[in-house]
C-alpha cells in the first residue's frame, strides 16, 4: 500500500545494479540469495526494486558480488531521469512510455544516459530561446524602432537612386551634354549627398541591430525579458529567503534591500522592482504562515491547498505561494526531524544553503487578468511559456471564469502523455470589492511534478483523463488546435 506523504516514484536503481552485477559474474538467483541468507523469492523482489534494501543486507549481497557497496547503493539524479522521461517521450519511438528502460540505461550506461538527459536540456533551452526571441521580435520596442529605421533608410536610399538613374538614362537618351533631359550638376550633388548620408545612417543602424541581437544571444547569460531576469535571480536564492523568515513588519525591508543591494547587474531596473515587490509578498506569506507550524500541517494535510487556506483561514493563493517557496529545511519533520521536501527523508545535508535540496518541490505560476505572466517557478520537464504566449488550456486560465472556486486537474503536454502534471488553480481577488466595482483578479497555479504527487491524498485531483495542454502556441506541437492563435515557429 502506498505511504502517504512519501514519493510514488521508484526510489532508486540499487535492484537493477544488483541484478546486472550478478548477470555479469554469471550467478544465479537462488545461488547468490543462498549466499545471502535470503529467500530466492526476496531477492527476486529486490532486484526488480519492489523492496528497498541497505545496511547489513547490502553489504552482504554487496561482498557476494565481488562490489563496493556504494557502488549499489547509489541513488539516482531525479532530475536526470525526468529528462530521460521525457526525451523518450518526444523522441523515443518505440521505447515511448518504457519507464523501465531508462532506469536500465542509468544503471547499465550512466555516461549515455547523462549525454542524453542533457541533450534533452539543451533541447528545451533552445525552445526556451527561440520562444523569447520570437517573443522580443513582436514586443520589444527597441528592436522595433531598429528595424523601422533600417526600413525607411533603405527606402529613402531606394528612392534617390531611382531618380539618378532615371536622370542618367534620359542623359543618355539625348545623345550628349546640353539634351533637355538632363539633371542639374547642384541637384546631382544634392542627391549624392542624401545617398551617402543615408548609406551611413543604414550602416549605422545596422551595427546597432548587430550590437543587439550579439547581446541577445547569449540569452543563458543575460536574460532577455525582465520576467526572466525576475526567474533567474529567484533561482539564485534557491528559490526561498531564510532572512525573510520571522520578520515583522518593516523589520523586512532593510533585509530586502540587502537582497536586492547583492543581486548581479543583469538584474535590471524594471526587474528590481518586480523584485521588491514580490520578496514584500514572499515575508507577508512568512508572517502569515511561518514555516515550522504551516510545514506540520501541510504534512497532516497531504499539502492540500483549500484544506491549508480553511486551516489557516486565509487565501488559497497565499498556500500556493507558501508551498512553492517555503524553505523545507526549517521545519521538523515526523520524530523531530529536519524536514524535506515530500517524501524526503532527512538526513546528512538537511538545513543546508539554498538551492542543496531545501528548496520547494512544487512550481508557480501567477498571471494577472489579462493573462500577463507575473511570476514563474519551474520544474524540470514542465514547459514554460515565453511573455504573451501561454496556452489558454491551462487550468490557470480556465480559473478566471470560476473566481474563488479552486480548480484541481491533472494534465499532460502534447506528445508526452506519461509525464503528468497534477495542477492546483485558482482566481481571487486582489482586493475586496467595491459597490458597483469591478474586482481585479490575479491568478495561481500550483505544479505538482510527478515524484511530488504522492504527496496528496489518495485519489484527490485525478479525473479519468489527463488534460492534454501545450507549453505556447509558438513550440506547440498541436495539430488543429481551436485554441492556437499564432503558428508554430518551429514548424
Amino acid at each position: 500500500m502506498k505511504e502517504r506523504g512519501k514519493f510514488t516514484g521508484r526510489a532508486g536503481l540499487t535492484g537493477t545494479r544488483i541484478r546486472q552485477r550478478r548477470l555479469d559474474l554469471g550467478i544465479r538467483q537462488a545461488e547468490l540469495a543462498k549466499k545471502c541468507g535470503i529467500s530466492p523469492a526476496y531477492l527476486n523482489l529486490i532486484e526488480h526494486n519492489k523492496r528497498r534494501i541497505g545496511g547489513r543486507l547490502l553489504i552482504d549481497i554487496a561482498r557476494a558480488l565481488g562490489i563496493d557497496p556504494a557502488l549499489l547503493g547509489s541513488e539516482p539524479d531525479a532530475a536526470q531521469m525526468e529528462f530521460l522521461a521525457l526525451a523518450a517521450q518526444q523522441h523515443g519511438g518505440a521505447v515511448r512510455g518504457d519507464v523501465e528502460s531508462a532506469h536500465d540505461l542509468m544503471a547499465r550506461f550512466p555516461g549515455w544516459a547523462l549525454v542524453i538527459s542533457r541533450q534533452q536540456q539543451r533541447i528545451e533551452a533552445l525552445e526556451r530561446m527561440v520562444e523569447a526571441l520570437g517573443d522580443r521580435l513582436s514586443n520589444d520596442p527597441q528592436l522595433s524602432g531598429i528595424l523601422h529605421g533600417m526600413i525607411t533608410s533603405a527606402a529613402a536610399i531606394r528612392a534617390t537612386a531611382a531618380i539618378l538613374a532615371e536622370a542618367d538614362g534620359a542623359d543618355g537618351g539625348d545623345g550628349g551634354e546640353g539634351g533637355g533631359g538632363g539633371l542639374d550638376p547642384a541637384w546631382r550633388a544634392r542627391f549624392q549627398r542624401n545617398l551617402d548620408e543615408d548609406a551611413g545612417t543604414l550602416a549605422e543602424r545596422a551595427r546597432a541591430l548587430a550590437d543587439y541581437l550579439e547581446e541577445a544571444a547569449n540569452i543563458q547569460h543575460e536574460p532577455l525579458s525582465h520576467l526572466d531576469q525576475l526567474e533567474r535571480f529567484f533561482a539564485a536564492h534557491g528559490w526561498h529567503f531564510p532572512a525573510l523568515e520571522g520578520q515583522n513588519g518593516a523589520e523586512s525591508d532593510p533585509v530586502m534591500e540587502k537582497l536586492l543591494d547583492a543581486a548581479p547587474d543583469w538584474l535590471a531596473a524594471p526587474a528590481r522592482a518586480k523584485a521588491r515587490t514580490w520578496l514584500g509578498v514572499i515575508a507577508q506569506d512568512a508572517r502569515a504562515l511561518p514555516a515550522r507550524p504551516f510545514l506540520e500541517a501541510a504534512r497532516d494535510l497531504h499539502f492540500d491547498p483549500a484544506a491549508l487556506a480553511a486551516r489557516f483561514g486565509c487565501e488559497t493563493g497565499r498556500v500556493m505561494r507558501r508551498l512553492a517557496f517555503v524553505p523545507w529545511d526549517q521545519a521538523p519533520a515526523c520524530g523531530g526531524k529536519t524536514g524535506g521536501a515530500p517524501g524526503q527523508e532527512a538526513g546528512p545535508g538537511a538545513g543546508q544553503a539554498a538551492g542543496q535540496g531545501s528548496a520547494s518541490p512544487f512550481g508557480l505560476v501567477i498571471c494577472d487578468g489579462g493573462g500577463g505572466m507575473l511570476l514563474q517557478k519551474p520544474v524540470p520537464a514542465f514547459p514554460r511559456p515565453g511573455l504573451v504566449s501561454a496556452c489558454p488550456r491551462w487550468p490557470l486560465f480556465l480559473a478566471f471564469s470560476r473566481p474563488a472556486q479552486i480548480l484541481a486537474r491533472e494534465i499532460s503536454f502534447q506528445g508526452n502523455e506519461a509525464m503528468r502534471f497534477r495542477i492546483c488553480a485558482i482566481a481571487e481577488p486582489l482586493a475586496p470589492g467595491c459597490l458597483g466595482e469591478d474586482p481585479l483578479l490575479r491568478g495561481t497555479m500550483l505544479i505538482i511534478p510527478p515524484q511530488a504527487a504522492g504527496a496528496l491524498p489518495d485519489g484527490a485531483h485525478e479525473p479519468a483523463a489527463p488534460v492534454e495542454v501545450g507549453p505556447g502556441c509558438r513550440i506547440c506541437p498541436l495539430e488543429g488546435c481551436p485554441a492556437r492563435r499564432e503558428p508554430q515557429l518551429l514548424a
